[in-house]
């Protein structure tokens, strides 16, 4: 006898039935519970608007942090992310990374979160280079200090930044 196998997924389990061919009379369900991870841990993030002397035009204007998808993802790891309200720093010299020594400025900035269980992540205007060449983004490693530059937030067709974007 030849069986039809089929699937079906929810938020709390998976359905695995099995059933013969059109005409039969018999059929078979088996239900495999597949809890989701509890968290294992917690990450906590200071973002962080680096803005001009003034106060103005500072990284990640909009509050761009995709907190739903960030926990979405790292929940599959145990791992749930906690990010704190907004802070800012105004320093215009802090605005945009050239360089590895740049980079060193930022995160050695007072608005950097003293604090070793903390993420400190700073949301610059530009990112040119932070001692690899161009990026999106910078992170101390190991550490836990991150600068993110505005392209981020404003890819181009899914190919990022022109100025990433290699053919």
């Amino acid at each position: 006898m030849a069986l039809r196998v089929t699937m079906r997924h929810s938020r709390s389990c998976s359905l695995f039935g099995a059933s013969p061919l059109p005409g039969a009379a018999i059929s078979i369900a088996l239900f495999v519970f597949c809890p989701r991870p509890v968290a294992a841990s917690t990450v906590v993030v200071q973002p962080i608007h680096v803005c001009n002397n003034a106060g103005a035009n500072c990284g990640d204007a909009g509050n761009q942090l995709f907190t739903a998808a960030t926990n979405t993802i790292w929940a599959n790891a145990g791992v749930n992310v906690m990010f704190l309200p907004f802070t800012s720093v105004n320093n215009t010299a802090l605005q945009v990374i050239d360089n590895a020594a740049d980079l060193a400025a930022l995160f050695g900035d007072a608005s950097a979160n003293s604090s070793a269980t903390l993420i400190s992540m700073w949301f610059v205007t530009l990112i040119n280079d932070c001692g690899g060449g161009a990026a999106f983004g910078c992170a101390n490693t190991p550490g836990n200090r991150i600068a993110i530059d505005d392209d981020t937030f404003t890819f181009n067709g899914w190919r990022g930044a022109d100025r990433y974007y290699r053919t």
